[in-house]
């Protein structure tokens, strides 16, 4: 019979046990322990498994085992990475639990940033192997151990005005003021096409879908490219100044695409992508439109930013003009947007925070002391860049904007390229330096210190984490783009224009 079996005690029995316990009694606290401690060394391999289940019934309970397993589960939906691995380990009892609940790992598989594995197996297997591989992802921006490859002379000498990563089918876009657009391919670091086209620098571009890609120019026009064949596909007219803003926008048709452009002559237009006609003209800045944003809370909303010290709320379906925003004391030269704020930044060295059907400006953020004139929301974070040489971090909430970290000399002079992907990386640039922060390590530091009951003053001298130089030779930086695995810096170096592509993700899913 097996020993861990419980068997009923005989008279005799329950006469010895009785003794024992009397003669435990009797023992002071010291000489209990002593008397344990002999008594371990004696029993069995066997024995001690059984006095060891005996403890753990009656002093480890576990509350949430006790619960109805409907209610349980949808408490253990709320952890995070780290609680659900660490209840994963807790006893058998809960890795069964879990690894059998399917729905549980597929709804963890749809939050990663990255495919799962090719590999089969288990739901649960395939989220541990990709948990490990972000890991490792972390571990590779945090010490700077990337594969570096460089594209030299691309576009010869002249200025990378924009760039966008296609990390679907791993090609960069750039466009440049030497009227082309090129595109890259990011594994090997070679080129692939450069479209030429414009009669002007092309100073923006958007990927609209697929193999399609606008870009607007200084010549007044925007240009719809088919980038795999090569083909120019369409010509937008109508602006009587530069083009220097444009982005893309779901039509009402399932399936329909617009775009929408901002230029100096003050107007925005709005395209259908498939006949190249002017949909709406919208009118009412009376400076420059120097920046736009997609509102990410509601459909066809987009917010424009203008030289003329307001941004401009629009419904491009009906081209109507919903809010004015005013308060800025200066042009505006960015803005970002979250699910339910806006964002803008100003010469006036101001971001502020607004509601933009309301029109309501929630708070105005003064951490900088010259032109912000960076703004990346992504992933509840928005990261701020300025010409008097810092960053800033801040929370993005429902209704409110939280300062948690602040680099104010990030750079000597003034940031002129900003990216995060929202998680682990920020890289910013500046005359002669591109630093990549550990911004996961920033925002655990500062809101550690923000928990404790500090004065300014402490909170001020918290020492702030250390960046990885990335190039201390470059003349000038104009762009930096920065995915879940890879950045991609442009920026001049003795007179030449060069793509350097950085990948961080580790050779392989084990």
């Amino acid at each position: 019979m097996n020993s861990g079996e419980k068997q009923p005690l005989s008279d005799h029995d329950n006469e010895d046990a009785l003794s024992l316990i009397r003669i435990v009694d009797e023992l002071s606290d010291c000489k209990r322990v002593s008397y344990l401690r002999a008594l371990a060394d004696r029993l069995t391999g066997d024995e001690s498994r059984v006095l060891l289940e005996l403890l753990r019934e009656r002093h480890c309970v576990d509350p949430l085992l006790g619960l109805p397993v409907d209610l349980r589960m949808k408490i253990v939906r709320l952890l995070d990475r780290s609680a659900l691995s660490n209840l994963l380990q807790v006893n058998r009892r809960w890795f069964d639990c879990l690894s059998q609940d399917d729905a549980l790992w597929w709804e963890r598989l749809s939050r990663l940033s990255v495919k799962p594995p090719a590999h089969g197996g288990s739901l649960l297997t395939q989220c541990s192997a990709v948990y490990r591989w972000e890991q490792r992802l972390q571990q590779h921006w945090q010490g700077g151990d990337g594969r570096s490859m460089t594209i030299d002379c691309a576009h010869g000498s002249s200025v990378i005005t924009c760039m966008e990563l296609d990390e679907e089918s791993q090609r960069i876009i750039t466009g440049s003021d030497d009227g082309t657009v090129g595109i890259w391919d990011m594994r090997t670091a070679k080129v692939i096409k450069i479209l030429a086209g414009h009669s002007g620098g092309v100073w923006n571009l958007c990927r609209l879908w697929g193999d399609l890609v606008i870009s607007g120019s200084t010549d007044r026009t925007l240009i719809l490219w088919n980038i795999r064949s090569g083909a120019r596909l369409q010509d937008f007219i109508g602006h009587s100044s530069t083009i220097r803003c444009v982005l893309a926008v779901d039509g009402l048709e399932p399936g329909s695409k617009l775009v929408v452009s901002g230029s100096r002559d003050g107007t925005l237009r709005v395209w259908d992508v498939k006949t190249g006609s002017c949909l709406h003209l919208l009118t009412g800045h009376a400076a420059s439109v120097r920046c736009m944003t997609l509102w990410k809370g509601r459909r066809g909303i987009v917010i424009s930013g203008s030289y003329d010290h307001t941004l401009r709320v629009w419904n491009i379906y009906t081209g109507q003009c919903l809010r004015v925003l005013e308060g800025h004391d200066g042009k505006i030269y960015s803005v970002a947007s979250s699910r339910r704020l806006v964002f803008s930044g100003s010469i006036d060295a101001k971001i502020r925070v607004w509601e933009p059907l309301s029109g309501k400006c929630l708070a105005v953020l003064d951490h900088h002391a010259g032109l912000v004139g960076l703004l990346h929301a992504r992933n509840n974070l928005l990261v701020s860049g300025s010409t008097d040489g810092s960053v800033a971090i801040y929370r993005i909430s429902k209704t409110k904007t939280r300062h948690i970290g602040h680099l104010p000399n990030a750079h000597r002079t003034a940031v002129t390229a900003l990216d995060h992907n929202g998680r682990v990386a920020l890289v910013t640039g500046s005359e002669r330096a591109i630093m990549l922060w550990p911004l996961a390590a920033i925002i655990k530091q500062y809101t550690q210190a923000a928990h404790q009951k500090n004065s300014p003053q402490q909170h001020q001298q918290h020492p702030v984490l250390s960046p990885i130089c990335l190039s201390s030779s470059c003349d000038v930086v104009w762009r930096v783009s920065v995915s879940a695995t890879t950045a991609v810096l442009a920026y001049q170096q003795g007179g030449t224009t060069r793509l350097e592509i950085i990948d961080y993700s580790p050779s392989k899913f084990t």
